[in-house]
């Protein structure tokens, strides 16, 4: 549970999880030991605006969960079990920022996220509740809207603020993805970039077969 008496930073990290891999895992645990005081939500989505999700949403979180059990700043958020629709990620900062007005709230998202930003409902009013914080990653340019975008909010340095920058976070990731990772449990396939504390609850419930 997420404590409500501390004015530490918070992590938001949003996505299917279907399934967590090990690329997620380097951003929660470096996040985790260069933040001790920190607290890191991680939200699973429901429902996706832009595709389907193979294992349930019910499957996704104890996978999370099962992956993340040596992190005391984990939580692993449920909000969106009862929900019938997708959830606009603005909705969901909004919603942490009226619960918790003092704390420094860090949208965690990466480069391909950044890209195609402008696409998505009420963006630019992300910043009014939340940091992003930016994970580079090769691939296409910004477009010209999210370069000029960027260039107004970028902050090189951790901000002072409760939320309103972009902030760029450099760490080395493995090249992977989750449709690689399981078309190779589909062939029962013991995929590197899976944690091996899910596997078991992988083969016990048949996922992705």
């Amino acid at each position: 549970m997420l404590d409500q008496s501390t004015h530490s930073n918070l992590y938001v990290i949003g996505g299917s999880f279907d399934p967590i891999h090990k690329a997620h895992l380097r951003v929660i645990e470096t996040l985790a030991k260069q933040d001790p005081t920190g607290q890191i939500l991680i939200v699973p989505t429901h429902h996706h605006f832009y595709k389907s999700h193979q294992a349930t949403f019910e499957q996704r979180c104890h996978m999370v969960q099962l992956a993340t059990s040596h992190l005391p700043q984990i939580t692993v958020s449920t909000q969106e079990a009862t929900a019938t629709e997708p959830i606009e990620t603005i909705t969901t900062l909004e919603q942490l920022r009226y619960q918790y007005p003092r704390r420094p709230i860090y949208f965690i998202c990466g480069y391909d996220v950044l890209q195609s930003m402008d696409t998505w409902p009420r963006w630019r009013g992300i910043l009014k509740w939340a940091h992003c914080l930016v994970i580079p990653r090769q691939g296409p340019k910004l477009s010209k809207t999210m370069k000029t975008f960027t260039q107004q909010h970028l902050s090189l340095t951790w901000p002072k603020t409760n939320c309103g920058m972009i902030v760029p976070y450099f760490i080395p990731l493995y090249n992977m993805s989750s449709t690689a990772i399981r078309r190779s449990l589909n062939s029962h396939t013991k995929h590197k970039h899976v944690p091996e504390c899910i596997l078991p609850y992988i083969n016990q419930y048949k996922l992705y077969r």
